[in-house]
């Protein structure tokens, strides 16, 4: 599974502010599974800190998945196919995406404009 940066967000807000929402539930109930995600992601998390530090820190667990060219290869044919279908996904989600489907991964993500990418399968949370 390959968390998008809506997901680890949500995830850090839980946990700073103590509560048990939808993505540390998501957590528990996927325990087993290994916690991806990938350098696209960490960018736009780590963005919203004023020190990335705090961002280190966090990322820490998380295995941060690095760009590849048949990634790039298929984000670019992601985009080709939602550009034909009449709407495309933003730069960097078309990223995330190419990352899940390459690597045949589930995406934990709330965004349902993940649900036009063929062959990808979104985790809602």
């Amino acid at each position: 599974m390959i968390a998008d940066t809506t997901f680890l967000v949500d995830s850090y807000n839980e946990q700073v502010r103590r509560l048990v929402g939808p993505a540390s539930q998501f957590l528990r109930t996927h325990r087993t599974q290994p916690l991806m995600t990938t350098v696209i992601t960490a960018g736009e998390f780590a963005a919203g800190f004023a020190d990335a530090q705090h961002a280190r820190n966090f990322l820490g667990r998380w295995r941060i998945l690095n760009l590849q060219p048949e990634i790039a290869y298929t984000a670019a044919q992601i985009d080709r196919e939602l550009t034909e279908a009449g709407g495309r996904l933003g730069e960097n989600d078309n990223w995330i995406a190419g990352f899940a489907r390459y690597l045949n991964q589930p995406l934990i993500s709330r965004d349902q404009a993940f649900d036009r990418v063929h062959r990808l399968r979104r985790l809602d949370y």
